[in-house]
C-alpha cells in the first residue's frame, strides 16, 4: 500500500506536436484553448521571438476520432513580446481570437490568417476567454480584467479586488457571472485559484490544496467545466485536484501526473481532464470516467480524512493497532509530514478493511443500486397522486372543448346575419346622406364634425399662403399676443409658412376654433385684407351652425363697433396724408420738429441694437440680505449677511481678453474669463459662482478644472494670474462651480486624466435680417453658443430683431491644446449659393472660426452679406453654410425659403423690439443731470479715471458745457451704458463727487429692482394660463365669471394690504364703508366682508383701469379662501 501515494494515472490519449521534435529546439507550448466540439487551440513560441498557433479538430464534429492537426502558422516576431494567447471566437472553428503583447486580433484561418479586426491596449496581455460574445482580457502587473464585444470595443473593466499588491492574472475562465483566474506575483511566482464576481470583482471563493503537500499558493493553471459541475486545478504541474462547483468547493477527486502540466482544460464533449506540458509541448487527455474508479475513490478519501476522522473509523471497522503497524515501513514513515504520514495511515487502514471483505468494488456497487431502487420508488409513488388528477381534469377539458364548439359556431351565424343588416343600413345612410349641406340637419354629429375639421384645415393652410412675415406680426400685435411668444412665427422655414405658425398660436390661446374665427375676420379688417376676408373666412363663418358658435363661441377681442370705428379712422388719416402730401406748401414747423425728433429716435435704436443690447455685463445693488447675479448663464449667489453694507456688484463675461494671456492659463481653457467688481472686495461668507463649459465630459471622475485668480499688477495694467489649489470647486457636465471670498478675475482650465484630446459641442445658430423691398440684400448673422437650452434661447431674446433658422446644428470640436494656429486649431465656416439668387462676396464666403474661441466664449458672432442677382428674377433663397474643422468632419445647414416671408415693416420691427427702449429715458435724464453738476476741474479729475486721450481731453476742456462732452465721449466709447454704470459710480467716489456718486447709485438700484419685478411678473404671467398679456376680456365673459364666483360664501376673511403713505382720509373711507377693525400695530387691515364690496370700493377710490379690472378680478378669486394683497401699482 506503500506505493498507492505515488501511483501515477496513464492518460488514454495523447498528441505530440511535430514543432517539439529533435531536430528543432527552442519552441514552448504557452496556451490550451477548447471549444464545444472538443477542438483544440494551441499557441507558443520559439527562443527567436516568432509565435505560433496550431488547431487541431476531428473531420466530423459528433465522431471519436482522434484529433489531426488541420492549420498551423508561425508569425513574425512582435516587437520584444513572445506570450501568443489565442481562443476560439465563435462556434466557427475558422475564427480565432489572439492577443500578443499589446495587440489584440481576429482572424480567419481558412482565409490565410487574414486580421479580421484588432485592437490595442494600455498593457500586455497575459490570457484570455471568450464567453458569449464577450472577449475577457488579462493585463500583466494589473489587477484589472478588460472586456470587449465582438466588435473589439472596450466594454467595461473588472477590478479584481482582494488579492496583493502587484498580482495579475495568470490564467482565465469564464462561466455565466463567475470570472475563474489563477493569479502569478510580480516576481513571477505562481499564487492563488479564485473565482470573482463579473459585475463587481470581489471574490466569491477560493480553491486550496487539500492534500497538504504544496503551498496553497502554488497553482500552475486551472480549467472550469459548467456541464460536470467541476474545477480542476494543477498545483505546481504535479498534482491535479477536482473540485465541486457547488457552494461547498469540497475537493473530491486527486490524481498525479508524470509530466509538467502548465495549462489545463475540461473537455465536456468527450467527458476528458486535457493538459499541456511547456517543455515537450505534448498534449494529454485522462478520461473522467477511468479517473471515477474504485482505487480513485480510495486515494481521495485517504487525502480528505482528517486525523480525528480516521481514529473513529479505525474503532468503527475494529481495526487494532498491530494490523495497521503490519504494514508500515519504519525508516520512510519518520521523513514525512504530519499530512502525510495521516495519509499513509489512512491508506493502511483502507488496505486493512478491505482484506476483511468489508470494502469492496461489489459493495458499493451493490449498495448504489439499492440506493437507486428506493429512489425510483419514492419517485413513483409521488406520480401517482398527480397523475390521477390530470386524467380527471383531461376528460373535463374534452366536455369544454366541445361545448365551445357548440358555441363558437353559433356565433358565427348571428355574426353573419348582423353583418348582412349592417351593410343595407349603411347603404341605405350613404343614399340619405348624398348632396347635403355642411350643416344640413340629416347629417349625423360625427360625420358634420369631421366634414367641418377637413373645411377648417383647408381654411388655414389658404389663409397661410395670403400672409406675409409683416401680416402675421402686425395680426399679432392686434391679438394682444407678446413678442416672446411669436418665437415660432419668425423661424425661417419653407416647409411651414409663417402665417401657419401664427394660426397654431392663435388656436393654442383659444383665440379662434373650429365654430368661431370672427377674431380672425376682424384682425383682417384692421389689415385692410379685405380679399382674404371675402373669399375665404366669411363664406366659411357662415356654414357655422349657430347652436355650435354659440356654445363654443371664444373670448371677443374687440366688437364690431370699435373695429368699423378704427378702420374708419384709419381710412381717414390716409387720406389727410395724401391730401397732404399732393400740397406743395412747406412743411410747418412742427412737422419739421416731429421728423427730426423721430430721426433722432430712430438713430439712438440703431446704436442701442448695434452693440449695447448684447453685452456681457450687468450690475446690481445687493445688500446684507444678499441675492444673485445672473448674465449669459453665469450667476453669482451672494448669501445672507456676507456683506456689513450695500455694495453695487458688477458681473463681466469677457468673450476675448483684452490683454494677453499666460500660456498656461490660455491652453487648457474651457470658459469665457469672468470679471466680478470692485475688485478685491471680500465676504464674511462664501460666494458661489457658477460659470457653464461647453465641453464634452460623459465620466467627471476622469477630469479635473484648474481655477486661475487674476490680480492687476500695480506697476503695469497685466494682470498676474495665480493658480488657487484651496478654493472649493466641482466639475459638472454642463458647468463649474467655485466658492470665492473675493471678487477678482476668474479662468478655468479643464485637465483630462486620459490621453484623448478634449472635445466640446456648440451651437450654430443663423439669422437673417428682415427686408423691406424685395431687391435688398440679405444680411446673414452666423452665431456660435454653448450646448444647452437656456443659452439658445438667450441668443434668441437678444437676437429678437432677426429672423433665426428653424433649427440650430449641433458641432463637435475637438481642441489641440498646442496647434492652435494650424489648420486644426479653425473651424472653416463656407457659404454656398444653389441657386444664384442671393451671392456672398468672394472674400466673405469663406470664414474661419478660432477653435480656442469657441471653446473657451458663451458666444461669437459674423456678420456677411448676400448680394441680389439683378439678372435672375426669382422669389426663393437658398444658400448652403457648411462648417468643417477637417475633411473628415462637416455640418450642413440648408437654408431655403421665400422672400416674401423675409420682408417686414418698420411696425412690426418696433414690435418685435417692445419695451427695449424704455430704457433710454431713465438713462439720458441721469447723463443731463450728472452734466449740470460737472464742472471743468470736476471733468478733469474724472476723465483721467477713463484714460481719455489728449484730443478727447481737449474737446472736454474746450467745450462750452464740459459735463455734457464728457458724457457723451463716454456714451460713444461704450465706458458707460444703460446697464453700465458701475464704472462711472465708483470714478465719481474717486474724485469724491458724492452726491452725484449717489445719483448714480439710486438709478442702479432701481435698475436692479425693475428687473427683479420683470422676473417675477413673467413668473406670474406663465402660471396666469389662459390669460394674455394686455388683453381685454369681454362684458360676457366677465358676466360668466361673476356668476360662477356668486356662490361663494358672503363672509369671507380678507386682508387688504396698503402702503405706509395712505392718507388718513383713505384709511378712514375703508373703515366706513366695510366696517374695518383697524390694526394699529401694522398696515394690514382684517375684515369680514364679501369680496366683489370690497373690489367695487377699491376700483372707485383707487381708480383702477377699466381693462386691469379683469386682470385683477382673476388675481382675487384664485385663490380659495378670497385673501388677496394689492398689486404695487393699486397702492397709491
Amino acid at each position: 500500500m506503500a506505493a498507492m501515494a505515488s501511483e501515477l494515472t496513464t492518460p488514454v490519449q495523447h498528441i505530440q506536436h511535430e514543432r517539439f521534435t529533435a531536430k528543432q529546439h527552442g519552441y514552448q507550448l504557452e496556451y490550451l484553448s477548447l471549444d464545444l466540439s472538443g477542438n483544440i487551440a494551441v499557441s507558443g513560441y520559439h527562443s527567436s521571438g516568432r509565435t505560433y498557433i496550431d488547431l487541431y479538430s476531428r473531420n466530423n464534429s459528433d465522431s471519436r476520432d482522434k484529433l489531426k492537426l488541420c492549420y498551423s502558422k508561425e508569425f513574425e516576431k512582435y516587437s520584444y513580446y513572445r506570450y501568443r494567447y489565442v481562443s476560439f471566437f465563435d462556434k466557427n472553428v475558422s475564427k480565432l481570437v489572439t492577443c500578443i503583447g499589446d495587440k489584440i486580433e481576429i482572424i480567419d484561418t481558412k482565409n490565410e490568417s487574414k486580421v479580421l479586426r484588432s485592437c490595442r491596449v494600455n498593457g500586455v496581455t497575459r490570457c484570455l476567454a471568450v464567453r458569449e460574445g464577450e472577449i475577457f482580457i488579462g493585463l500583466v502587473e494589473s489587477q484589472t480584467v478588460l472586456v470587449f464585444n465582438n466588435d473589439l470595443k472596450e466594454t467595461r473593466k473588472i477590478r479584481i479586488k482582494g488579492i496583493k499588491d502587484g498580482d495579475w492574472p495568470l490564467d482565465l475562465q469564464v462561466i455565466k457571472d463567475i470570472v475563474f483566474l489563477c493569479t502569478a506575483t510580480r516576481l513571477g511566482w505562481y499564487d492563488r485559484v479564485l473565482s470573482l464576481s463579473v459585475y463587481d470583482g470581489s471574490i466569491v471563493s477560493e480553491y486550496t490544496d487539500t492534500t497538504g503537500k504544496y503551498r496553497n499558493e502554488e497553482a500552475y493553471s486551472m480549467a472550469v467545466s459548467e456541464v460536470m459541475n467541476l474545477v480542476a486545478v494543477s498545483w505546481v504541474g504535479r498534482r491535479i485536484i477536482v473540485y465541486s462547483l457547488n457552494k461547498n468547493k469540497k475537493s473530491f477527486l486527486v490524481f498525479d501526473v508524470d509530466n509538467y502540466v502548465t495549462r489545463i482544460r475540461i473537455s465536456d464533449r468527450d467527458r476528458m481532464i486535457i493538459t499541456g506540458n511547456t517543455a515537450t509541448g505534448e498534449i494529454q487527455m485522462y478520461s473522467l470516467e477511468q479517473l471515477f474508479s474504485f482505487e480513485a475513490m480510495k486515494r481521495t478519501l485517504a487525502y480528505i480524512v482528517s486525523p480525528e476522522e480516521f481514529e473513529d473509523l479505525r474503532k468503527y471497522f475494529g481495526v487494532t493497532g498491530e494490523e495497521m503497524r503490519r504494514l508500515e515501513t519504519g525508516d520512510e514513515d519518520k521523513k514525512l509530514s504530519d499530512k502525510e504520514h495521516t495519509v499513509r495511515e489512512m491508506e493502511c487502514l483502507l488496505t486493512v478493511i478491505e482484506e476483511k471483505g468489508l470494502l469492496s468494488t461489489y459493495n458499493v456497487d451493490k449498495l448504489t443500486d439499492a440506493v437507486s431502487t428506493i429512489g425510483d420508488e419514492i419517485r413513483i409513488s409521488d406520480l401517482k397522486g398527480p397523475m390521477e388528477g390530470y386524467s380527471i381534469h383531461s376528460k373535463n377539458m374534452k366536455l369544454i372543448r366541445a361545448e365551445m364548439m357548440t358555441r363558437q359556431k353559433a356565433w358565427e351565424d348571428e355574426r353573419n346575419q348582423l353583418s348582412s343588416k349592417l351593410e343595407t343600413a349603411e347603404s341605405e345612410v350613404k343614399r340619405s346622406v348624398e348632396d347635403r349641406s355642411l350643416v344640413g340637419s340629416e347629417v349625423t354629429r360625427d360625420e358634420r364634425g369631421a366634414i367641418l375639421a377637413a373645411e377648417f384645415g383647408r381654411l388655414t393652410v389658404a389663409i397661410a399662403e395670403q400672409l406675409r412675415l409683416d401680416d402675421c406680426l402686425r395680426l399679432a400685435k392686434f391679438c394682444n399676443i407678446p413678442a416672446s411668444d411669436c418665437d415660432s412665427v419668425l423661424r425661417v422655414s419653407l416647409i411651414e409658412s409663417p402665417g401657419m405658425k401664427l394660426l397654431d398660436v392663435l388656436k393654442k390661446r383659444k383665440l379662434i376654433n373650429i365654430f368661431d374665427v370672427t377674431n380672425l375676420q376682424k384682425a383682417l379688417a384692421v389689415l385692410q385684407l379685405e380679399a382674404v376676408n371675402y373669399d375665404l373666412v366669411a363664406p366659411y363663418q357662415e356654414k357655422i351652425d349657430k347652436e355650435q358658435y354659440e356654445l363654443y363661441k371664444v373670448e371677443e377681442i374687440y366688437t364690431w363697433e370699435e373695429i368699423d370705428a378704427f378702420v374708419n379712422a384709419t381710412k381717414d388719416l390716409s387720406a389727410q396724408r395724401q391730401i397732404r402730401d399732393s400740397q406743395t406748401s412747406p412743411i410747418d414747423d412742427t412737422e419739421t420738429e416731429y421728423a427730426s425728433q423721430t430721426e433722432a429716435q430712430d438713430e439712438d435704436r440703431g446704436s442701442f441694437l448695434g452693440g449695447r443690447h448684447h453685452q456681457l455685463y450687468i450690475e446690481h445693488s445687493i445688500g446684507r440680505e444678499g441675492g444673485t447675479i445672473q448674465l449669459a448663464n453665469v450667476s453669482l449667489t451672494v448669501p445672507p449677511d456676507a456683506l456689513h453694507e450695500s455694495h453695487v456688484i458688477a458681473l463681466s463675461v469677457m468673450n476675448e481678453s483684452p490683454f494677453p494671456l499666460d500660456r498656461e492659463v490660455d491652453t487648457a481653457r474651457m470658459t469665457p474669463l469672468i470679471k466680478l467688481e470692485p475688485l478685491g472686495l471680500m465676504f464674511k461668507k462664501s460666494l458661489q459662482l457658477n460659470i457653464p463649459h461647453s465641453a464634452l465630459i460623459s465620466e467627471p471622475e476622469h477630469h479635473d478644472v484648474i481655477i486661475y485668480s487674476g490680480q492687476i499688477e500695480d506697476s503695469s495694467d497685466s494682470i498676474r494670474w495665480t493658480e488657487e489649489r484651496s478654493i472649493p470647486r466641482q466639475l459638472k457636465e454642463k458647468s463649474v462651480t467655485v466658492d470665492i471670498q473675493c471678487l477678482t478675475y476668474l479662468s478655468a482650465s479643464l485637465v483630462s486624466q486620459t490621453s484623448a484630446l478634449p472635445l466640446f459641442i456648440v451651437r450654430a445658430v443663423p439669422f437673417v435680417d428682415g427686408v423691406r423691398n424685395t431687391d435688398d440684400d440679405i444680411i446673414l448673422t452666423i452665431c456660435f453658443c454653448s450646448d444647452s437650452d437656456a443659452e439658445y434661447n438667450m441668443l434668441l431674446s437678444d437676437y429678437n430683431t432677426k429672423l433665426p433658422l428653424e433649427q440650430y446644428s449641433t458641432i463637435q470640436l475637438c481642441r489641440h491644446p498646442e496647434r492652435d494656429e494650424d489648420d486644426a486649431g479653425f473651424l472653416s465656416v463656407t457659404v454656398t449659393s444653389y441657386n444664384n439668387t442671393y451671392v456672398p462676396d468672394a472674400d466673405q464666403a469663406v470664414k474661419q472660426f478660432s477653435i480656442s474661441h469657441l471653446c473657451t466664449a458663451s458666444r461669437v458672432s459674423h456678420q456677411l452679406r448676400l448680394q441680389k442677382n439683378k439678372d435672375i428674377d426669382r422669389d426663393d433663397v437658398q444658400v448652403l453654410l457648411t462648417f468643417s474643422q477637417s475633411e473628415r468632419t462637416s455640418t450642413k445647414i440648408f437654408m431655403k425659403t421665400r422672400i416674401k416671408d423675409l420682408m417686414i415693416s418698420q411696425e412690426s420691427e418696433d414690435f418685435l423690439i417692445g419695451s427695449v427702449f424704455t430704457v433710454l429715458k431713465p438713462y439720458n435724464e441721469l447723463k443731463a443731470n450728472i452734466s449740470s453738476m460737472l464742472g471743468k476741474y470736476h471733468c478733469k479729475k474724472l476723465a483721467t479715471c477713463f484714460d481719455l486721450t489728449p484730443a478727447e481731453l481737449e474737446r472736454v476742456e474746450n467745450d462750452a458745457s464740459p459735463g455734457r462732452m464728457l458724457m457723451e465721449i463716454l456714451d460713444e466709447r461704450e465706458k458707460i451704458m444703460p446697464q453700465k454704470m458701475f464704472d462711472l459710480y465708483q470714478g465719481l467716489k474717486v474724485c469724491h463727487l458724492d452726491k452725484i456718486a449717489r445719483l448714480v447709485f439710486e438709478y442702479i438700484e432701481k435698475n436692479s429692482n425693475e428687473t427683479q419685478q420683470e422676473k417675477h411678473k413673467k413668473e406670474k404671467d406663465k402660471c396666469a394660463k389662459g390669460i394674455p398679456e394686455n388683453a381685454s376680456v369681454s362684458q360676457r365673459t366677465l358676466q360668466k365669471r361673476q356668476d360662477r364666483r356668486s356662490q361663494i360664501d358672503k363672509s369671507v376673511q380678507t386682508t387688504v394690504t396698503v402702503t405706509s403713505s395712505s392718507s388718513d382720509s383713505v384709511l378712514k373711507m375703508l373703515n366706513e364703508e366695510l366696517c374695518l377693525d383697524e390694526d394699529k400695530t401694522s398696515d394690514t387691515l382684517s375684515v369680514t366682508h364679501h369680496p366683489y364690496t370690497t373690489l367695487k370700493w377699491i376700483k372707485e377710490y383707487f381708480g383702477v383701469m377699466r381693462y386691469m379690472l379683469p386682470i385683477f378680478v382673476d388675481g382675487i378669486l384664485q385663490t380659495q379662501r378670497g385673501v388677496f394683497t394689492l398689486p404695487r401699482v393699486f397702492k397709491n
